[in-house]
């Protein structure tokens, strides 16, 4: 069993050099406006220290807008909690007698996947949308970002999805759809 566990950990620490010298290259082409390697890193360090450190959200002030207030999104964040940790007891019992080498590192793994999901959504509800004089800036946790100035907005409506036949939404060009997670039944 531990040469089939070698040869598995070396597939994928291949796999992962592999995609990590594709994003390097596309940076060095310009495809990519910054490092990725060090977008990562960063991106990382943000969620873990909302994660630990940011748990307070900040003062309201008029230009500022929380999209997260009237939404599930919170119900979701709980639900993945839930499922983690769940999860985590149930493979670590079965992994414990199955596989003792993988168990530990499953457990590190869904530890590491319970405080990402409590950095992303802290991250969430210290990011609110930012209107200044000239500018709209919105943020949604580390996934998605926008910044534009008013000068850029044709026109503002309710958003209209349309699907195509096999249930697909349709994607408009030329239109942003910003939403945290749909709002919840009042």
């Amino acid at each position: 069993m531990e040469t089939r566990l070698i040869v598995t950990g070396v597939i994928l620490v291949v796999l992962l050099e592999g995609f990590l010298v594709h994003l390097f290259l596309l940076y060095r082409k310009g495809k990519i406006t910054e490092n990725p390697l060090l977008l990562i890193y960063k991106k990382e360090l943000k969620i873990l220290f909302y994660a630990f450190f940011k748990w307070k959200i900040p003062s309201r002030n008029p230009e500022t807008f929380y999209y997260h207030k009237n939404s599930s999104y919170f119900w979701l964040y709980l639900a993945l909690i839930h499922e983690q940790v769940i999860e985590m007891i149930v493979f670590h019992i079965y992994l414990r007698k199955e596989e003792p080498e993988i168990a530990l590192a499953m457990l590190l793994l869904h530890i590491y996947s319970v405080f990402y999901i409590m950095g992303d959504y802290n991250l969430l509800r210290n990011t609110p949308i930012i209107v200044k004089k000239d500018a709209i800036h919105i943020k949604i946790g580390v996934r998605r970002e926008l910044n534009f100035s008013f000068g850029d907005i044709d026109k503002i409506q309710p958003a209209k999805l349309k699907y195509n036949n096999s249930g697909g939404i349709i994607h408009e060009k030329g239109v942003f759809h910003a939403t945290a997670f749909p709002e919840g039944a009042n």
